[in-house]
C-alpha cells in the first residue's frame, strides 16, 4: 500500500515538474521570439481602405462621424487574458493553447438606456462629455473562445456548462449572439475602450 501511495505521489510530482517545465519553456519561447511586424505602408493602406469604404458608408446613415479606432490600456488587455486563463483552469481547462479571443464588431445602445436595468455597466459613460457621445458609435466586444474538436467556439470561462460552446437562440424575434445555460447572466467579456471619434484623433493617432 505504501509503495502504491509512493508511486502516486512520485507520478504527481513528475507530472507537476513536467507541466512546470512546459510552461517555463513556453514562456522562454515567447520572450525570445521575434515580434510580429507589418510594414507601415501596408497598415496605412488597410486603415484607409476601411475609412474610404466601410466607414464612409456608415457615415452616410443617421450615424454621423462614427468611431474608427478604439484604445485599451495594455494592463486591461493583460488582465482580461489572465482572467480567461485562470477562470478556465478553475473549471477544468488546463491548456491555454485551446483558448482564444474573438473580437465582435458592435455599437453602443441609445444613451437613454445607459444605467437602466440590463445596461448598468454603461452608467459610467454618463460621467464624461466625451463618453456621452458614444451613443450608437462603433465599438468592440471581446469574447473568450475554446477549441472544441477543431472549432473555436465562444464560451464563458466562469461557466463549465459553456465549455462546449454557447447555444445560439432566437426568442421573440430578438436574436441573441450567446445564451448561457446557467441562471447567471454575467459572462466573461471585455469592452469600454476609448473611442476616436468622439475623442480628438490629432492628439493621439498616427494613421
Amino acid at each position: 500500500m505504501k509503495n502504491i501511495a509512493l508511486l502516486a505521489i512520485t507520478s504527481l510530482f513528475l507530472f507537476s515538474c513536467s507541466n512546470s517545465e512546459s510552461l517555463d519553456t513556453k514562456e522562454k519561447t515567447l520572450k525570445s521570439s521575434k515580434p510580429n511586424t507589418l510594414k507601415q505602408s501596408l497598415v496605412n493602406e488597410m486603415i484607409q481602405q476601411y475609412r474610404n469604404n466601410q466607414l464612409a458608408t456608415i457615415n452616410k446613415t443617421n450615424i454621423e462621424n462614427d468611431a474608427h479606432s478604439i484604445w485599451f490600456e495594455l494592463e486591461t488587455l493583460k488582465k482580461f487574458i489572465t482572467d480567461v486563463e485562470n477562470e478556465a483552469k478553475k473549471n477544468g481547462n488546463t491548456s491555454s493553447n485551446d483558448l482564444g479571443i474573438r473580437f465582435y464588431y458592435a455599437a453602443y445602445p441609445e444613451k437613454v438606456k445607459w444605467g437602466t436595468t440590463g445596461y448598468e455597466e454603461l452608467s459610467f459613460l454618463l460621467n464624461s462629455p466625451i463618453t456621452q457621445q458614444y451613443e450608437n458609435k462603433h465599438t468592440l466586444v471581446m469574447i473568450p473562445t475554446i477549441d472544441v474538436e477543431g472549432k473555436n467556439v465562444d464560451f464563458n470561462p466562469m461557466d463549465k456548462n459553456t465549455f462546449t460552446g454557447f447555444q445560439n437562440t432566437t426568442k421573440k424575434g430578438d436574436y441573441k449572439i450567446m445564451s448561457k445555460t446557467s441562471a447567471n447572466s454575467d459572462i466573461t467579456a471585455q469592452n469600454h475602450g476609448n473611442l476616436i471619434p468622439p475623442a480628438d484623433p490629432d492628439n493621439e493617432e498616427s494613421f
